[in-house]
């Protein structure tokens, strides 16, 4: 029984032991657990705040990253601005450079060059429009032309300043002028007007070249010109009549071989006849001289025909037919000086046949616009042309065209100068169309009825 109690008092002791180590092991562990979760959350603590700091560290990477790109882009910028600026400058440089050199050009340009505003104020005078006229530059400015100019005829004017302000094109012409001392001075003119984009005028520009010295050589040289053509026709002239009698038989029966000389002769002298008759007429035009304009009436239409007539030898010759149209007026009666339009017409219409191909055609045409007391004749050819780069010299004294030099046609280059002078001598006006190697129409308009019928001096 001792021995039952003793073991039942260990049984409980070790109970008791397992329950008090029990307790102790859960508090340990307790503790323990509440150490690891202290741990745990300082750790967790730790890993959110190196996980922060890595975005952090991620977001201020990313921010350099992008600052640097921004950086680079502002750097490279800069580098193109100052390479923009650089060329900027440079080229600014170089137009100061240009502008300068512009500006030494014009105010030392030979030539007379003025700017004005759109009412004719003038804003700039070079160096040589105080050489020619004779006025101060402070005289000049914030004048108008008129100070040395005003000497022409109010129509002049009138299509001087049509021709810049309302056309907006460049004037040519000859002025004459009057220098501060009073002498009069003759210049050709060349006036424009600057445009702005949007077609505006800014300006105008006026550049005026004295000529005087030049017209009076000229006219020295006309005047020696006058003389000596007519010392020339004189013995022309008498072989001229000298052959007719040959060849009508009056110094006796001429073998076929004798004819055929003195025919030649004939011929011959009848070029030289008809240049010397041109060189006079145009030193009469050049100096002002017995070059007149006699209005009567006449039937420009019977002209045209007898011309025709007159040249029907030459056209022969090239298998050539002269055509007026069937549309053309039947008769017109017009105010002019019937001899030099005659001869107006025979240039016209030899030019045609000469220049022309074989076996081809002249188409001649008048219209008649009562209305407007006008006519127009044309005369058309199917021949070699005027090249287009040499149109505006056609009308110039002794000027020949490279392909009519080409075909060795016979000519002076005189013509045309002088059919001009008497158009425009009458009041009308002459032109032309051309395509090279397709053939050439000229055009002459005329009034039908002169206001006066005085006679006309007529000038170059």
């Amino acid at each position: 029984l001792r021995t039952f109690f003793l073991s039942i008092s260990v049984v409980t002791l070790i109970v008791y032991l397992y329950k008090i180590l029990q307790e102790n092991s859960f508090n340990a562990i307790a503790v323990q657990q509440k150490s690891l979760d202290v741990a745990k959350q300082k750790f967790d603590a730790e890993i959110a705040q190196k996980k922060s700091t890595e975005k952090e560290l991620e977001d201020s990477l990313e921010k350099l990253i992008t600052q640097n790109d921004l950086l680079n882009d502002t750097k490279t910028a800069m580098l193109n601005l100052l390479e923009d600026v650089n060329k900027e400058k440079q080229k600014s440089d170089e137009q100061a450079a240009d502008l300068k050199k512009f500006e030494e050009t014009v105010e030392n340009a030979s030539d007379h060059i003025v700017f004005t505003d759109i009412d004719g104020t003038i804003l700039y005078a070079n160096k040589a429009v105080t050489t020619t006229t004779g006025f101060d530059r402070d005289e000049i400015i914030g004048k108008t032309p008129r100070l040395w100019g005003g000497q022409m005829p109010p129509d002049f004017y009138k299509k001087f300043w049509d021709t810049i302000k309302i056309e907006k094109k460049m004037f040519k012409g000859e002025v004459t002028n009057r220098r501060k001392d009073g002498e009069l001075y003759t210049a050709e003119v060349q006036a424009f007007p600057i445009l702005d984009e949007a077609g505006n005028i800014k300006f105008f520009v006026g550049i005026e070249r004295d000529i005087t010295k030049a017209k009076e050589v000229d006219k020295l040289k006309s005047e020696f010109v006058s003389v000596a053509s007519h010392q020339l026709r004189t013995p022309a002239t008498g072989v001229k009549w000298y052959a007719e009698l040959i060849l009508e038989g009056k110094a006796g029966k001429l073998t076929k071989k004798q004819k055929e000389y003195i025919t030649e002769m004939y011929e011959s002298n009848e070029r030289m006849l008809a240049l010397i008759n041109d060189l006079l007429n145009v030193s009469k035009i050049e100096t002002g001289k017995k070059y007149e304009i006699e209005i009567s009436n006449g039937d420009i239409v019977t002209i045209v025909n007898n011309v025709i007539k007159n040249s029907k030898l030459l056209a022969k010759q090239k298998e050539i037919k002269i055509e007026l149209s069937k549309s053309s007026s039947k008769s017109l009666s017009v105010d002019m000086d019937v001899e030099k339009m005659t001869q107006v017409v025979k240039n016209l219409i030899d030019n045609a046949i000469k220049y022309s191909p074989l076996k081809e055609k002249v188409e001649i045409n008048i219209e008649e616009n009562s209305k407007d007391n006008k006519f127009v004749l044309s005369v058309k050819d199917h021949g070699i042309g005027i090249p287009k780069k040499q149109s505006e010299r056609i009308f110039e004294k002794f000027f020949r065209a490279d392909n009519v030099l080409k075909t060795e046609t016979d000519g002076t280059g005189l013509g045309l100068y002088i059919v001009k002078a008497i158009v425009e001598g009458h009041g009308g006006r002459i032109w032309f169309e051309s395509s090279e190697n397709q053939g050439t129409t000229f055009y002459i308009e005329l009034p039908i009825k002169q206001s006066s019928k005085e006679k006309r001096v007529i000038n170059a």
